[in-house]
């Protein structure tokens, strides 16, 4: 009878590890505007200089920025998830292309800095740092106070800090 018991018991604890190990994304909200957001965040990267060749283009194809955008923002409006979309893509390629591969930090912080603060927005060069202006500029007309600007500036100040920080970790051994 003991046996039996703990046989049932443990056949009772294998459904349930099994059943809950099972991953159902019928449940999970998907935005109705993904593919479109995808579409116009390729077409804003490409108008803004960030996909200079079809390397770049294929790069951020292979992203998926319609998965990126559509489960992270199911409900947010066209603009809205738009924005989110070119911010978090943008996010992705700069730290590939420009943090990963720096030599110089500091100007790139800086840099970040003054496109987070509006400065330099005429002359500015740099296709990244006009994008971030452009992002910066987006969410500020969508509502966001400078208090929310900010923490996205720190923000990605620190991830930058962390990437630099995890590439000389490898480096060194």
């Amino acid at each position: 009878m003991d046996m039996d018991l703990a046989q049932t018991w443990s056949a009772s604890v294998a459904a349930c590890t099994a059943a809950r190990h099972e991953i159902s994304l019928s449940q999970v909200k998907f935005s109705p505007h993904a593919d479109e957001v995808e579409h116009a965040t390729i077409a804003w990267m490409q108008a803004i200089g960030l996909l200079p060749d079809q390397r770049y283009r294929n790069k951020v194809t292979r992203m998926a920025v319609w998965a990126y955008a559509g489960f992270s923002h199911p409900f947010g409006n066209f603009e809205e998830l738009v924005l989110y979309s070119k911010y978090i893509t943008l996010w992705l390629l700069w730290d590939d292309v420009i943090v990963e591969q720096a030599k110089d930090l500091s100007a790139i912080l800086r840099g970040l800095a003054g496109a987070f603060l509006g400065e330099d927005e005429a002359g500015c060069s740099d296709p990244y740092l006009r994008a971030w202006q452009s992002i910066i500029d987006g969410y500020r007309a969508l509502g966001n106070c400078n208090d929310g600007v900010c923490r996205l500036v720190i923000w990605r100040r620190d991830s930058a800090i962390g990437t630099l920080s995890a590439r000389v970790t490898s480096e060194i051994g």
